[in-house]
C-alpha cells in the first residue's frame, strides 16, 4: 500500500457493512504501517522435550530469525513473509539460561534477552499464579511490576479473567485489550518465562475466548472442541492441567462431557509426583460476588479428588483464599491481581486463610516432594505461607491415613501412630460450634487452666493440636500456648468439610510433631487426650465426647489421659539380624555380619555386640556391623560362644543372637601352618607363620616339593604351591646381590670369603619395602665371596 501514498496529506477511506442496524457482532479494524516494527513480543511459549518456542509479531509481513546461546552462536530462521513469527529452538539443556535476540526484515528488533529452560524432574520448579487482573487499574500494574521483578520463575500461570477492558468493563476480552493489559503488562516476564493462561468468563465474552488460544502457542492435547483452551503439560516433577470452566459453569452439557472425558483420561496417565489444576470458576469459595460453583463442583472436583491432585488454583472471586483440603485437595483462590476487589459476605468454615482487602499474587516453589506457597501483596509483603509435603510417611490432607490406628473412642475417636521421630495424632475435625484439641505429654503432672480461655482445667501439656471451626484454623502449640510454626517440627491439616459426626471417617484434624524436637530424648511413654470444647471464650468441655472417657466434671485430670507405649505405636520398628552361625578354627578370627539389620524409619542404627556365654575370647569392632572374635589359646574340642546383637535406632532397641563354634587348631603335616591357614590363607595367631593369603596343601609339609616347607615359604613370601616361586638370588655380581623380597619382612645378609675357615659376619640388616632388593658390598676384594640371606617374618 505504500506505493500509492504521496508526499503531503493522504486521505484514506474504508467502509464496513453489517446485516442490520440491530446487529452487534461487527468489528472494523484499520492499520497503516510503512516500516518494520515489533508490535508484540517476543515471548516464550510451549516448551518441547529439549527446546522452547518463541513468538513475536511485526507490523509488516517479514521473515524472521533468532540468534541464541552464549554469544548468539546459534541461529534458527524462517523465510516466510508473515506478521506472526513462531520459531522452535531445540537441543537445549534443562534448567539452563540462554541469551537470545530476534531479527526480522534484516533488522535486529529485540536483543539482550534471555530465557530459562524448564528444570528436569530433580530441579527446583518455581511458578507464579495470577488471576482476574486485566482491568486497567494501578493495582494491575503494581502486581505486574512485582512479578516482573522475579527473574527466577519457570512458569507464569493464570486462572482466567486475564483481559477485561476499560472500567466499567466494555468489550471484555476484545483484541485491543490484550497488548496493554496482558502482553505489554507482563512483557519482561513473558520474554524469559513460559506463560500458560486459563480462560475466564470475561475472556470468553469475545469470540468465546478463541483469541486467547490464537494469541498463544499452547499445547494441543486437549479435547477437540476445546483445543488450546483445555490442555496439560509436564514441568519439572509436576503435571499441570488447565481447564476452561466457562462452558461447565454455564451448563453446556456436551462441552462439559467432552472436558470431563478428556480430564479423566489425562489424570489416568499422570506419572509425576505432583499434579496441579488451574480453573476459573471455584467449586468451593467463601461467598462474595460468587460462591461455590455447583456445576464445577459436581463434574470436575470428584475427578481431581480421586486422582490425588494436590492443589487447584482458581479465580472468579477477587480476593485471596486458601481452603483447608476438601477430600484431600487444597483449593487456592488467587483472583486479586488487578481487578477491583470483592468483599467477603460469608466466610465458609473451610476457609483457612483469607485476604479480601489487598491485591496479591501467588508464588509456588517445588523442591522434590516439598512445596511452599507464598502470597504477596503489591508491596511484596507476605500475606500467607503454606507448606505441603508429599514425601512424608504421614500425608497432611485432612483425610485419615489409616483407620486401624485408632487407640480409643468416646464420641470422638483418637488415632495415633509413630514413624521415625514423628508422632501422628488425629481425631474428627471441628464441626459447627466447637473447637477440637488433642493434648500431648510424656508424664503425668498437675492441672492448669484450659487453653484458649476455655472453661475448666487440664493436666499440663507439652504440646497440643488445635482445630478452630471458625476460620478453619489448625495448628500446633507448645506448653506456653505459643504456636509452633517450623514445618520441620510440625505439620497439621484439617478437613475443609465438617466431618465430626460419630460415624464420619472422611475428614479429620490430623498432625505430626517431631518428638526429638519436643523432648530432649525419645519418650518412653506418651499421654494423649482428645477433647471438643464450645468455640466461644469460656466454652465448656463436651465431656460426653472426650477421649478417653472422663468423669464428666468439665476438667481433664491426669487420669483422663490415655497412656501409650511409643513402641506400640511404631510403624517402623527396627529389626536385628546377627547373621548366620560361624565355625572357625581356634586362633582364627570369626567375623559376624550384622548388615541384615534394618531401620525402616531411615534413622541411623547403632550396634552393640556382646558375648553372653562360653569361654573368654578376644573381641574387636563390637560397635560396628562386623564384630570379630577369636580364642586366647587352642581348644581341646569344639567350643561354642554365644553372641548377642543389640541395635538401636535412636528410639527403640531390638536384639538377636548367634553362635560361634571354635574347633581345635590342627597342623597335620607339621609345616608350622595350621590346616585352616593352609586352606583359607588367613593367619592363625596360634602358629608362628602367616600365609599372607596364599593357600597350600594341609596334608603336605612341602606342597610344591621345592625343598622348602610351606611354613618357611610363607616367611619368605614365596608361593608354597609353585615350584617356580623360590627364595633365591636373582642376580649375583662382584660386590652386588639381587633377590626377590617381601615388603615388611626383616632380612639379615651375612658374608664370608672362605666357607671352610671363615665364620659368617653380618653385612646388613633391613626391613624390605619393595618386591626386589639390591645389596652392595663395597669392601669386597677377594676373588670370591659367599653370601647368606636369612628372612624373619616380623621384627625380633
Amino acid at each position: 500500500a505504500g506505493a500509492v501514498l504521496v508526499d503531503g496529506t493522504n486521505v484514506l477511506a474504508a467502509s464496513g457493512h453489517n446485516v442490520s442496524l440491530g446487529s452487534s457482532d461487527f468489528t472494523l479494524s484499520l492499520e497503516l504501517f510503512t516500516n518494520i516494527a515489533l508490535v508484540r513480543g517476543p515471548f516464550v511459549q510451549r516448551p518441547e522435550e529439549d527446546g522452547i518456542v518463541i513468538v513475536w509479531h511485526t507490523a509488516s509481513a517479514e521473515d524472521g530469525a533468532i540468534d541464541y546461546g552464549p554469544g548468539y552462536a546459534n541461529t534458527v530462521a524462517h523465510t516466510n513473509q508473515t506478521r506472526i513469527h513462531t520459531l522452535s529452538i531445540t537441543g537445549l539443556t534443562a534448567g539452563t539460561t540462554y541469551t537470545y535476540r530476534v531479527r526480522s526484515g534484516g533488522e535486529t528488533i529485540a536483543q539482550d534477552l534471555s530465557f530459562r529452560t524448564l528444570p528436569d524432574d530433580e530441579g527446583v520448579l518455581r511458578f507464579a499464579v495470577i488471576g482476574d487482573f486485566g482491568q486497567g487499574t494501578s493495582w494491575m500494574s503494581n502486581i505486574a511490576d512485582r512479578v516482573n521483578a522475579r527473574t527466577n520463575l519457570d512458569l507464569l500461570m493464570t486462572v482466567g479473567d486475564n483481559v477485561y477492558g476499560t472500567i466499567p468493563c466494555s468489550l471484555d476480552g476484545a483484541p485491543g485489550w490484550y497488548d496493554p493489559y496482558f502482553f505489554g503488562l507482563y512483557e519482561p516476564t513473558m520474554q524469559r518465562t513460559i506463560t500458560y493462561p486459563a480462560l475466564g468468563n470475561h475472556d470468553a465474552d469475545t469470540q468465546l475466548g478463541f483469541l486467547m488460544a490464537d494469541y498463544f502457542e499452547l499445547p494441543t492435547n486437549g479435547p477437540t472442541v476445546q483445543l488450546e483452551k483445555v490442555y496439560s503439560f509436564d514441568a519439572g516433577n509436576a503435571h499441570f492441567i488447565v481447564l476452561n470452566t466457562d462452558p461447565i459453569a454455564n451448563g453446556d452439557t456436551a462441552t462439559t462431557d467432552a472436558i470431563v472425558s478428556w480430564l479423566s483420561n489425562d489424570l489416568a496417565q499422570v506419572t509425576t509426583p505432583w499434579t496441579f489444576a488451574f480453573i476459573h470458576h471455584p467449586p468451593y469459595s467463601s461467598q462474595a460476588s460468587h460462591g461455590d460453583n455447583l456445576n464445577v463442583q459436581q463434574s470436575i472436583a470428584p475427578l481431581l479428588e480421586a486422582a490425588g491432585v494436590q492443589m487447584v488454583f482458581q479465580g472468579h472471586n477477587h480476593f485471596y483464599e486458601r481452603i483447608n483440603p476438601i477430600n484431600g485437595v487444597n483449593y487456592i483462590t488467587t483472583g486479586s491481581a488487578g481487578a477491583w476487589l470483592y468483599s467477603v459476605s460469608l466466610r465458609k468454615p473451610y476457609s483457612a486463610a483469607l485476604v479480601d482487602d489487598e491485591h496479591s499474587y501467588t508464588i509456588v516453589e517445588i523442591d522434590g516432594t516439598d512445596l511452599t506457597l507464598r502470597q504477596y501483596n503489591t508491596n511484596d509483603v507476605e500475606l500467607d505461607v503454606f507448606h505441603l509435603a508429599i514425601g512424608e510417611r504421614f500425608l497432611m490432607d485432612g483425610l485419615l491415613d489409616d483407620g486401624s490406628w485408632i487407640r480409643a473412642e468416646n464420641g470422638l475417636r483418637l488415632y495415633a501412630a509413630i514413624h521415625g521421630y514423628d508422632l501422628y495424632l488425629a481425631t474428627q475435625d471441628a464441626g459447627e460450634g466447637s473447637d477440637h484439641f488433642v493434648y500431648l505429654a510424656d508424664e503425668s503432672g498437675s492441672t492448669i487452666g484450659a487453653n484458649w480461655a476455655k472453661a475448666g482445667s487440664i493436666m499440663a501439656w507439652d504440646a497440643f493440636l488445635a482445630d478452630e471451626n471458625d476460620g478453619g484454623f489448625r495448628g500446633w502449640f507448645d506448653g506456653n500456648q505459643t504456636m509452633i510454626t517450623d514445618p520441620a517440627q510440625q505439620r497439621a491439616a484439617t478437613s475443609g468439610l465438617n466431618n465430626n459426626e460419630p460415624a464420619g471417617t472422611n475428614g479429620v484434624l490430623e498432625g505430626t510433631i517431631d518428638l526429638s524436637s519436643l523432648y530432649a530424648s525419645f519418650p518412653t511413654q506418651l499421654l494423649v487426650a482428645a477433647a471438643p470444647y464450645g468455640t466461644d471464650d469460656a466454652g465448656t468441655l463436651i465431656s460426653a465426647a472426650q477421649v478417653p472417657a472422663g468423669n464428666g466434671d468439665g476438667d481433664i485430670q491426669p487420669g483422663e489421659f490415655l497412656v501409650l507405649n511409643p513402641r506400640d505405636l511404631a510403624l517402623d520398628l527396627p529389626t536385628a539380624e546377627a547373621g548366620t552361625p560361624q565355625t572357625v578354627e581356634a586362633g582364627l578370627w570369626a567375623v559376624l555380619d550384622g548388615t541384615g539389620s534394618d531401620a525402616p524409619s531411615g534413622l541411623p542404627l547403632t550396634y552393640e555386640w556382646a558375648v553372653t556365654g562360653g569361654p573368654t575370647v578376644v573381641t574387636a569392632n563390637l560397635d560396628t556391623p562386623f564384630p570379630a572374635f577369636t580364642t586366647t589359646g587352642n581348644v581341646a574340642a569344639a567350643t561354642d560362644i554365644h553372641v548377642r546383637l543389640r541395635i538401636h535406632d535412636g528410639r527403640f532397641t531390638e536384639e538377636d543372637s548367634v553362635t560361634v563354634t571354635f574347633t581345635p587348631m590342627i597342623d597335620i603335616d607339621g609345616d608350622g601352618l595350621s590346616d585352616a591357614e593352609e586352606t583359607t590363607g588367613f593367619d592363625n595367631a596360634l602358629t608362628p607363620f602367616n600365609p599372607k593369603g596364599r593357600t597350600s596343601n594341609p596334608g603336605l609339609a612341602d606342597s610344591d616339593g621345592d625343598g622348602m616347607s610351606d611354613g618357611n615359604e610363607s616367611v619368605a613370601g614365596t608361593d608354597p604351591s609353585s615350584t617356580s616361586s623360590v627364595f633365591k638370588a636373582v642376580s649375583v655380581l662382584p660386590g652386588m646381590l639381587d633377590w626377590n623380597t617381601e615388603s615388611g619382612r626383616l632380612y639379615h645378609v651375612r658374608m664370608a670369603d672362605n666357607l671352610l675357615s671363615d665364620t659368617w659376619s653380618n653385612l646388613t640388616t633391613f626391613t624390605a619395602t619393595s618386591s626386589l632388593t639390591r645389596v652392595e658390598d663395597p669392601n669386597s676384594s677377594s676373588t670370591s665371596r659367599f653370601y647368606q640371606v636369612e628372612v624373619e617374618e616380623t621384627l625380633p
